[in-house]
This record gives C-alpha cells, sequence and structure tokens, in this order.
C-alpha cells in the first residue's frame, strides 16, 4: 500500500511539475516519459518524443554537456543545478538548469531530469554586467576630464594676463579667440561629466489612473 501511494504521488508530482521533467534510460537515453512542461517548452509533441533518444532530437547544444552530466550520474547517482544550452523545436537556444537523478526499476536503471529555464536571468546577469562596464567607463571617462581641465583653465588665465600687458596687445585678438575655444572646450568637458555622472532617480508614489486620465486629456486637447 505505501508503495503505490508513494507511486501516486510521484506521478502528480511529474505531471503538474511547472518546470520541465522528463524520464529517459541511462543507457541509451531514450525518452520513457515527459510532463507537459515538457512539451511546451521545447515545443515537440509527446509522440515525437517518447521512444526516441536525445541524438535523434537534437535537443543538446553541446554533446560534451550531456556527456558530462552522464559521467556525474554513473559516478554519483545525481547531479544539481547544472548549466546547459539546449535547443527547441525552433532551433530557439535556451539556457537551463539542469538536475538529474538515476534510478532502478528491477534492473533496468533511468534517470530523473528536472530542467529550469534561466534564459531572462542570464540574459539580465549580461546585461548588468554591460552596465557595469559602462559605468566603469564613464568613471575613467571622468577622471580624464578633469585632469584635462584643470591644465585647461592654467592655460586660460596665463591668455587673459598676456592680453592685458601693453607690449602684447596687438595680439590681443589671438588671445581672446583662443580664450574663447577653451571655454567651449571646457563647456562640452563639463556636459560629459554631468551625462558620466551618475544621476539618483527619485521614486515617489502617484496615482496612476489619474496620470493615465490627464495624458488621455492632454493628447485629447492637442
Amino acid at each position: 500500500m505505501p508503495e503505490i501511494i508513494s507511486n501516486e504521488l510521484f506521478s502528480k508530482a511529474f505531471n503538474v511539475s511547472p518546470n520541465p521533467m522528463l524520464i529517459s534510460t541511462l543507457a541509451e537515453g531514450k525518452f520513457i516519459d515527459v510532463n507537459d512542461s515538457f512539451l511546451m517548452f521545447f515545443g515537440y509533441e509527446r509522440q515525437e518524443i517518447i521512444g526516441h533518444i536525445s541524438f535523434e532530437i537534437n535537443i543538446w547544444c553541446n554533446l560534451e554537456y550531456r556527456a558530462s552530466i552522464i559521467k556525474s550520474l554513473v559516478d554519483r547517482g545525481v547531479v544539481r543545478n547544472y548549466d546547459a544550452e539546449v535547443y527547441t523545436k525552433k532551433g530557439e537556444v535556451r539556457t537551463v538548469l539542469i538536475s538529474a537523478v538515476t534510478f532502478n526499476i528491477k534492473s533496468d536503471k533511468y534517470i530523473l531530469w528536472h530542467v529550469i529555464d534561466i534564459t531572462e536571468r542570464k540574459e539580465l546577469e549580461k546585461e548588468m554586467t554591460r552596465l557595469d562596464r559602462l559605468n566603469l567607463v564613464g568613471e575613467m571617462a571622468a577622471g580624464i576630464g578633469h585632469e584635462v581641465r584643470n591644465p585647461m583653465t592654467s592655460v586660460r588665465g596665463f591668455l587673459q594676463l598676456l592680453g592685458e600687458k601693453e607690449e602684447c596687445a596687438k595680439f590681443k585678438n589671438y588671445f581672446d579667440l583662443m580664450i574663447e575655444e577653451i571655454d567651449r572646450a571646457n563647456a562640452i568637458i563639463s556636459e560629459f561629466l554631468s551625462l558620466a555622472k551618475n544621476k539618483v532617480i527619485e521614486k515617489k508614489s502617484v496615482n496612476l489612473p489619474c496620470c493615465i486620465f490627464g495624458l488621455r486629456h492632454q493628447k485629447i486637447s492637442s
């Protein structure tokens, strides 16, 4: 009786799991059963999967992933949270976390697989890394901007002093022109430093329906 209850609980957990799950043979990699989440995630019909081996269906982006998992299963009987890339039926590449465990039925060995889709998480991590690099570049550029602006300020001061000397009066127009160009370059650097500076975003609660109504009213009026 306990064994019947255990089997029934396993069957229910397998079939209602929101994550893809499958059972395959250890020796051949033949698919014995898959849940509905597996079919939805990979885009296959059940008859396209059951009885076939993974090589025929071309799920693995890199067969070395599977070989490494199988080796770990043979050695330890279980793997947890193994990063891998898989193909859907449409050829879309998805990044997944794979956990698997071996079990025996009589003399035959099987594998229970559990798959978690982490594609969006990986893409978010890549985007965060990219933003961190951009932030670092901005900080470096800001430092360079300060280093450039300091000597420019000194040069501007000397040009002003020279322009006030009587013996340099005939060159005053040139000095004024150089000062204008320095001021223009300084303004560009100041604007760049302002863009590179980390800005604090002020968050506040708003009445969303009122905002939407205001936008609609503004659109109608215009």
